[in-house]
């Protein structure tokens, strides 16, 4: 059991993964379990940085070069717990979300976790960008908005990519199924 976004592909884990059976391999997007817990999005925070999820990318050395605010880690230590990263994301511009090798993505909650606190979410756009154009906005663009636009952005967001994403529920249901097969 894999957890994944709505574009991950079961090539990309077993490419970095060996000797997995196909078969056996469920990739499952848990997300839905922040993203349907209600917390409307009004952050018009002007917020003056980004927070990056991972600065030792390849993908983020070259997005880093086209911004002009600074960049903070999502957490300043790694014991800080989800409080803390949300708080910081809270007061944020937006989030940069990176993708590994060879641009593969591999998941991890920041990209809900900007979403539930109402700030853009930014990765790849060639991976997301059909789920809609509020995911192919480039990060210096978002640099630009006004905060009510960026709030606009990230209602967007969190609107198309709830769509792209099974429920909570039933996410939960087909974890249990998996685990009763034999």
């Amino acid at each position: 059991i894999i957890p994944s976004y709505p574009w991950s592909k079961e090539e990309v884990v077993t490419k970095y993964i060996p000797n997995v059976d196909r078969t056996k391999l469920f990739l499952v997007s848990p997300d839905a379990a922040l993203l349907e817990i209600n917390n409307p999005i009004q952050n018009y925070a002007d917020g003056s940085y980004w927070c990056i999820d991972n600065p030792k990318t390849d993908w983020y050395r070259k997005v880093s070069v086209s911004l002009s605010n600074p960049q903070v880690n999502y957490r300043a230590t790694k014991w800080e717990g989800n409080k803390d990263i949300l708080t910081r994301l809270n007061s944020s511009m937006g989030a940069l979300v990176s993708v590994y090798k060879s641009g593969n993505p591999w998941w991890f909650p920041t990209l809900s976790q900007a979403l539930y606190v109402g700030v853009p979410a930014v990765t790849d756009w060639r991976l997301t960008t059909s789920m809609g154009p509020e995911w192919s906005t480039l990060p210096h663009a978002i640099e630009e908005m006004s905060p009510i636009e960026r709030v606009e952005v990230s209602k967007k967001q969190k609107e198309s990519y709830i769509q792209n994403i099974p429920s909570w529920e039933s996410v939960k249901e087909n974890i249990g199924n998996i685990l009763l097969q034999k």
